[in-house]
């Protein structure tokens, strides 16, 4: 557990985003550390991680960046995800948002949503989780797709090509993030499905021992100042 990887700023409110560049990411994804606890068996630590993940959450909600993906090489228990679900939900019940967006945390195999009357239903908080096996159960689903339309007949050559392979794989995950932030020492992606970042810019906080929000601003205004070529 990196103890203090977040720091949780209690005056960062939902309407203090003039810093924020016009170019945003539709899409940030995070990788976590393997030594992050999200997955611990302790439950202080397990507690401390998601105070962590649920302050990522929060700071891409009002970073306007609608979805957000979590990645953790270990996979994360049902019941962290709803500790995640409801703490994010109390942080903004306390914050001065007055009608909070909705929230949806959804895996491979699961969704949860947030059930509250008031919530802004133009507006909702995509937060996705991945692990390692995620990757490997993609190959898997794929394969069986292609086995599938084989064994009807001659697989059509327009199946088999990039894009129509990457099409499916979307449809598994949901498209692919605009930018992913890597924490550690070292730009270490630990199994990070590599087809899901193939147009991504990377950004590296290996020397920050108590991430804030303003350098969470500073890796936008990065991404704002990329020229994205999409591997043209």
């Amino acid at each position: 557990m990196l103890d203090g990887l977040i720091y949780r700023d209690s005056l960062l409110e939902y309407n203090l985003n003039k810093s924020l560049p016009t170019k945003r990411p539709s899409h940030l994804s995070i990788i976590l550390p393997q030594s992050h606890g999200l997955s611990n068996v302790d439950k202080s630590l397990r507690e401390k991680a998601v105070e962590d993940v649920v302050s990522l959450c929060y700071w891409s909600m009002c970073s306007h960046i609608w979805t957000f993906t979590i990645y953790h090489r270990s996979a994360t228990s049902a019941d962290v995800q709803w500790d995640i679900l409801y703490s994010l939900v109390r942080k903004i019940r306390s914050s001065s948002i007055q009608t909070p967006p909705c929230i949806k945390i959804s895996t491979l195999s699961s969704v949860l949503e947030s059930s509250e009357p008031d919530t802004d239903q133009s507006k909702c908080l995509n937060i996705r989780i991945l692990n390692h096996s995620d990757g490997q159960e993609a190959i898997v689903k794929l394969a069986q797709r292609l086995q599938s339309l084989n064994e009807e007949g001659t697989v059509p050559e327009e199946v088999l090509s990039s894009e129509a392979i990457t099409k499916e794989l979307d449809n598994l995950y949901g498209c692919a993030p605009d930018l992913i932030f890597v924490f550690g020492p070292q730009c270490c992606l630990n199994g990070y499905p590599p087809w899901y970042m193939k147009y991504a810019e990377i950004k590296v906080f290996p020397d920050v021992p108590c991430l804030r929000y303003i350098q969470f601003v500073k890796g936008l205004h990065k991404f704002a100042k990329v020229e994205m070529r999409e591997g043209k």
